[in-house]
């Protein structure tokens, strides 16, 4: 979906690591500039918000991320983690531009350093690749997702071209016949608006089915959305063989258990 353009809805059980995955995605496509701005939406304004926490910490405490891209995370840390010091924060004599909100977080706009390998591509105006690259997160019934409009120092205006929705419903929405519908529009024309009249926006969406004919259950038969390609796994793939195996060991673990 990042490199090649693409909506992908991928069901997993509760518990399997939807939202690492959301969020490690995000810092891959962003370091790897193979997205220039990566929107996460969350079933509500706190998961969103956590997760753009999450990857404030990835950048400010990994240090292998820090030792592979020392241009994103050595402004980063000159912050110390303070917001307010964003403004007026500068790289040999230029500001970086970078961005620290709550709710939003723009990579600095830097110059390579001496050992930058030749063949490495730089921005046009001969800056670090992932210079402004944009991250932004928001709920899915918030207003965030509307006017996520962004200007580089190039004078280049950048809208989302890339969304990771995290886990868009809550058990309450998905046995709510008007919440579920009210969710499937907002992806179906607000979400994937986010780019622009006529712009390309990739999606990629983990998620769980809770209930039959929710909103999740719905973006993945694809007569209803043939936009979406949906894919889902199970936590049980085939029952065991022999089911009174199973019993004797149910007896041995409560015994256990009991000790």
């Amino acid at each position: 979906a990042v490199t090649l353009g693409a909506l992908f809805a991928f069901a997993m059980p509760r518990g399997s690591g939807k939202t690492t995955l959301v969020r490690m995605a995000a810092l891959w496509a962003l370091s790897y500039s193979l997205s220039n701005y990566v929107f996460v939406i969350g079933a509500n304004a706190a998961k969103a918000e956590d997760t753009l926490e999450a990857i404030k910490t990835y950048c400010r405490f990994l240090t292998d991320f820090a030792a592979d891209f020392p241009e994103i995370t050595y402004p980063v840390n000159a912050l110390e983690g303070i917001p307010h010091r964003a403004g007026g924060q500068t790289s040999q004599g230029n500001s970086t531009l970078i961005e620290w909100a709550k709710d939003c977080v723009r990579f600095p706009t830097v110059l390579p350093p001496k050992n930058w390998p030749k063949e490495w591509p730089l921005r046009s105006d001969g800056m670090v690749p992932t210079s402004g690259r944009v991250f932004a997160a928001s709920g899915l019934t918030g207003d965030g997702i509307r006017g996520s409009l962004k200007t580089l120092s190039t004078g280049q205006s950048i809208r989302p071209d890339l969304v990771l929705i995290d886990d868009p419903q809550s058990s309450e929405s998905a046995h709510s016949v008007t919440q579920n519908a009210t969710r499937e529009r907002l992806i179906s024309a607000d979400v994937l608006g986010m780019a622009g009249p006529g712009r390309k926006i990739s999606a990629v969406m983990p998620c769980t089915v809770i209930a039959k004919n929710d909103m999740i259950d719905r973006l993945l038969d694809r007569s209803l959305h043939p936009m979406w390609r949906g894919e889902r796994t199970k936590m049980l793939r085939t029952f065991p063989a022999q089911l009174d195996a199973w019993e004797s060991y149910f007896e041995v673990y409560r015994q256990c258990a009991m000790r």
